[in-house]
This record gives structure tokens, C-alpha cells and sequence, in this order.
């Protein structure tokens, strides 16, 4: 997980064209990062590429805008969150920006995907258990 992490920045890093817009959100969600987190990212046109970092993980993902009123996002996210997914996540996500994608303001989102965890956060599963995971995520754009 840790090597796929590191690829997907290097690859990040290096796509982003230099007109990139810089935007940093901090939300709720595993797209924050788990519980509470600030995500900063760079929007390329239709694109957004983004870390975020939060109280207990950290996540890397991408979106991308359609609709002519540039309101809706599809994108993925995966990374890692201690309570629920010590072994990491890998999500699809859908976001509806109330103000729209490149401006400041609420963020809705929902997330679907798979977890892995080496222990529940009340039980010892004695191995790797991998489950199913839908999320809210809320944030705010500066």
C-alpha cells in the first residue's frame, strides 16, 4: 500500500501543469483523511489532484468535474485511517460543490469502496479483514 501511495503522488506531482489553482478544504470524511482532516489540492482545468492529511490518516485522490454547471465530481481516493482502516482504503467518490468546483464553499460528498483492518476497533480479528465501506463526507473550500 505504502508503494502505491508513494506512485500515485510522484505521479501527482509531476501531471500537474504549472496553470495549475491551488484550493485547501478541510472536511469530515475519508477524504479528509478520516475523522477531521485538511485536504490541500490542485485543480487543472476539469481535474482536481489532492492530499489531505487528517487527525488520524491521510489520503491521496483525484477528481473529475462534468456538468455544464461545473457542480458535480466523480474522482478516487486511497489511504489509510487508524480506527477503521489501519490497512488502508480505496474509495470511488462523488462530490456536489454548492458553490461550484474551482469556487470557495461547501463540499457534500459520498464515498464507496473497500477498508482492510488488522483489528476491529472493539475485537482482534487475528488477520486482515477487508469490508465493504459507504461514507458522508462534508467539507469546506477556501
Amino acid at each position: 500500500m505504502k508503494k502505491i501511495i508513494c506512485l500515485i503522488a510522484l505521479t501527482l506531482m509531476f501531471s500537474v501543469s504549472t496553470h495549475a489553482e491551488t484550493q485547501y478544504t478541510v472536511g469530515l470524511g475519508y477524504q479528509y483523511g478520516g475523522v477531521l482532516g485538511a485536504q490541500v489540492a490542485y485543480i487543472d482545468g476539469n481535474n482536481k489532484y489532492f492530499a489531505s492529511l487528517g487527525l488520524i490518516g491521510a489520503a491521496l485522490g483525484a477528481q473529475r468535474v462534468f456538468g455544464s454547471e461545473r457542480k458535480h465530481s466523480f474522482g478516487v481516493v486511497i489511504g489509510k485511517e487508524e480506527l477503521t482502516s489501519e490497512d488502508g482504503f480505496t474509495l470511488v467518490t462523488y462530490n456536489y460543490h454548492a458553490s461550484g468546483f474551482n469556487n470557495t464553499g461547501l463540499v457534500f460528498g459520498l464515498s464507496a469502496g473497500v477498508k482492510s483492518e488488522d483489528a476491529g476497533f472493539y475485537a482482534d480479528y487475528n488477520g486482515t479483514k477487508t469490508d465493504g465501506v459507504v461514507m458522508i463526507n462534508i467539507g469546506y473550500k477556501f
